[in-house]
């Protein structure tokens, strides 16, 4: 008898929290998920994601779908072909884990339009009552690093993940050696690769 109660009452705050669930309102196209993911803006698609789970919460699918300038989910299809308007924030409607705070991040144009893209950094980040550390030639001081390109890797792909503030070898046009040193990509040796002949048959 005690079982069955135990049973009966189990059932019902499992389905009371599913309701509570279900009973979550989505804007139009966005889903319910209790394992969010990083959404797709029109200027970073395709861009990859990490595997952390964000807050549970209504997220805008990343499949044919993007977050746009006023934070609503909407067919990746309406995304501009023009220049980004003066106003545009890639940070609203971007949601960031906790202790995080979202920052407009400007990247290395390649085929126009560019727009900037949001990252997180840490919410203390930036505090104005410590000075800029001076960086080594090349290099530029970031709050919000990203990796960096090599000889060996001129066109690394980069998650959208923050790393420490610090300074870095700007990608694209400058790379890291092997020395530690940040210098034009250009300056990086062309690797021939040898020639192997065939075997002769005896």
């Amino acid at each position: 008898m005690m079982q069955s109660i135990f049973i009966g009452i189990s059932l019902a705050v499992i389905a009371n929290i599913a309701v509570a669930q279900n009973s979550t309102e989505c804007k139009p196209n966005e889903v319910y998920t209790n394992c969010g993911t990083c959404e797709n803006t029109c200027e970073t698609r395709d861009q990859p994601c990490t595997m952390e789970c964000r807050p549970a919460g209504c997220y805008c699918p990343r499949d044919g779908f993007v977050r746009d300038g006023a934070g609503n989910c909407v067919p990746d299809s309406t995304c501009p072909s023009g220049s980004p308007p003066t106003n545009f924030n890639p940070c609203i409607g971007y949601i960031c884990p906790t202790g995080q705070r979202c920052i407009p991040r400007r990247v290395q144009c390649f085929v126009p339009p560019c727009y900037p893209i949001p990252v997180c950094v840490p919410s203390d980040c930036n505090n104005p009552s410590e000075p800029t550390p001076t960086c080594q030639p090349n290099e530029v001081y970031t709050t919000c690093g990203s990796c960096e390109s090599t000889c060996d890797n001129l066109h690394p792909i980069c998650t959208l993940e923050c790393r420490p503030p610090g300074c870095y070898c700007p990608q694209g046009d400058f790379v890291r050696l092997a020395n530690g040193s940040c210098a034009p990509a250009g300056t990086c040796p062309i690797t021939v690769r040898p020639i192997t002949l065939p075997t002769p048959i005896p």
